[in-house]
């Protein structure tokens, strides 16, 4: 049977599974098989061994599962074949038993997770038992024996076989920098009955307050965790305009704090599309559609500085580590590059589409585009190290990626509208990612309304 010759045949040759049905689900096995050899294959040397005994089952599995469901292979087989066969009800009724070491099983957990690849999660779960076998050491008794003399022949063994564990080492070390990171946790905050039009979120850096920007022009802020903001009462905001009979009798009254759960800020002549606190000062800066980037003092939660360079809405705005300098994107199809002491911009960037472009600061060239999204991206946020980029918006999609893949401008794409780099889509539920932070712990957080 044919059956029977093709689990004679090596695992790992290129044509273990090569499908003839045209269907999506096919296919997409067979793209996941072909990842997951490879992925194995790539390993390193200290869990291939143990890894690569996984790929016979899997795919023995894979195949099985397809021929169940009617899905047509290059094999003289059927339906009624398969259920006659002895040796397919063995591998269909029971579960592959594979011993391997607790780090090769964290191993092969951590590609699982990343990646899209749902139906070899399920064929671990239903057909294959993996028996984590402890150390050798464990099982070793300490030995005492008399000291001899070592000999030079020793001497060059134990150099060797020190020079393969750094070898094996260095391997090890590489395929960590240079492989794909690990993917964020997510934590998404999300408001209830935001009736005014929620349109921007930010939480500061030492996760104290919280900010978000409306349609109403106006700015609110909370604390994150439960409590009350100190506010006094100020001269000096131009929120508020100030007549003579405010001023009566005002030598008699105190400026005593004020302790108020929101606080709301009001300068902005349209929609708040944008706040951003700065890295351990008390200032946020807003972003709005009347084209102006606002600087706000949190000590007395008053406006400083109004910066205009814009012709139209601006989307978004970031802020250095240094929180020397800040960007900000806007609907006249710029970025603009300003610092903090000065009211006009540094630098422009000029885009002409909705793609997610990266720049070089230095030179002011662009570095790459990421394709993926199906409507308007909203938010963007580096992670520490700059390897990783999230981004979300309308589609109600986060996604991940990786932005050390192709550092060229050739924009490789995977199909039709996603690009390479792309390492993880994440869906909301219905909510609209407005905004995205990474912690300096790796964790991704989000928000948006519903």
């Amino acid at each position: 049977m044919a059956f029977k010759n093709l689990l004679k045949s090596e695992s790992s040759s290129e044509n273990m599974l090569s499908l003839s049905s045209p269907s999506g689900e096919a296919n997409h096995s067979e793209h996941q098989f072909n990842r997951f050899r490879k992925y194995i294959n790539d390993s390193p040397e200290p869990y291939r061994q143990d890894l690569q005994q996984i790929l016979l089952p899997v795919f023995v599995q894979l195949y099985l599962e397809l021929l169940f469901n009617n899905h047509k292979v290059q094999a003289n087989n059927t339906r009624a074949d398969m259920l006659s066969c002895k040796e397919v009800t063995d591998w269909r009724d029971n579960k592959y038993q594979i011993k391997m070491s607790e780090e090769a099983l964290d191993y092969i957990r951590r590609y699982i997770k990343q990646e899209e690849n749902t139906m070899i999660v399920q064929v671990f779960n239903k057909y294959v038992k993996v028996e984590v076998a402890e150390p050798e050491c464990k099982n070793q008794q300490l030995e005492l024996k008399e000291s001899k003399q070592i000999t030079s022949a020793e001497v060059l063994v134990d150099h060797q076989s020190s020079s393969e564990s750094m070898k094996l080492l260095k391997q090890a070390i590489k395929s960590v920098r240079e492989g794909q990171p690990s993917v964020s946790s997510i934590c998404f905050y999300t408001y209830i009955n935001a009736y005014q039009g929620l349109c921007s979120v930010d939480i500061s850096s030492d996760q104290g307050m919280i900010s978000a920007g409306f349609e109403d022009s106006s700015i609110k802020i909370w604390r994150v965790s439960p409590g009350s903001l100190q506010t006094k009462e100020t001269d000096t905001d131009p929120s508020k305009l100030f007549l003579a009979a405010d001023y009566w009798n005002v030598e008699s009254e105190e400026s005593s704090p004020k302790y108020e759960e929101t606080v709301t800020l009001k300068a902005h002549n349209g929609s708040v599309y944008k706040t951003c606190f700065f890295n351990q000062l008390p200032y946020l800066l807003s972003g709005s559609e009347d084209g102006s980037v606002r600087l706000w003092d949190l000590d007395g939660f008053t406006n400083k500085v109004c910066y205009k360079g814009h012709n139209y809405p601006v989307w978004d705005i970031d802020i250095s580590n240094s929180s020397d300098y800040f960007a900000s994107c806007s609907q006249d199809r710029t970025a603009k590059l300003w610092t903090t002491d000065r009211i006009y911009p540094l630098r422009s960037f000029v885009g002409d589409d909705r793609r997610i472009r990266v720049w070089d600061l230095n030179t002011g060239t662009l570095f790459k585009e990421l394709r993926g999204h199906t409507e308007t991206v909203h938010a963007l946020s580096f992670n520490k190290d700059s390897t990783l980029l999230a981004s979300g918006g309308i589609d109600c999609c986060i996604k991940a990626w990786d932005v050390r893949k192709g550092v060229n401008n050739n924009n490789t794409v995977v199909d039709g509208h996603t690009s390479a780099e792309l390492i993880g889509s994440y869906q909301t539920k219905s909510a609209t990612v407005i905004w995205l932070n990474y912690t300096k712990h790796n964790v991704l957080q989000a928000a948006g309304a519903i």
